[in-house]
């Protein structure tokens, strides 16, 4: 019995971990959440171009701050057409366009 105990105590505790993990951010989210709050949000291409890297690689490292409750978002018509994503903190809201 005492063995059971310990085996969920274990597969409790590896589960926590497992949720902070998710919510931990690295030096580079750091850096982009600053950049977010400066500019007051930002699209996935804005972000791309800030980190020098693809629209797509920028859209889930937002996606996955709005996830973690990092960032909120809002739809916005897209100057091309269809709709995006503006991705701001907390602090800020935008009206959707």
């Amino acid at each position: 019995m005492k063995d059971v105990t310990k085996e969920l105590i274990r597969v409790v505790m590896v589960n926590q971990l497992d949720g902070l993990k998710d919510l931990m951010l690295t030096k580079n989210d750091l850096v982009l959440l600053d950049h977010i709050e400066k500019k007051l949000g930002v699209t996935a291409s804005q972000a791309a171009k800030f980190k020098n890297s693809s629209v797509v690689n920028a859209s889930t490292k937002l996606k996955r701050l709005y996830d973690q409750g990092y960032l909120q978002r809002e739809s916005i018509t897209s100057p091309t057409g269809g709709f995006e994503f503006f991705y701001h903190t907390k602090n800020y809201k935008v009206d959707a366009q």
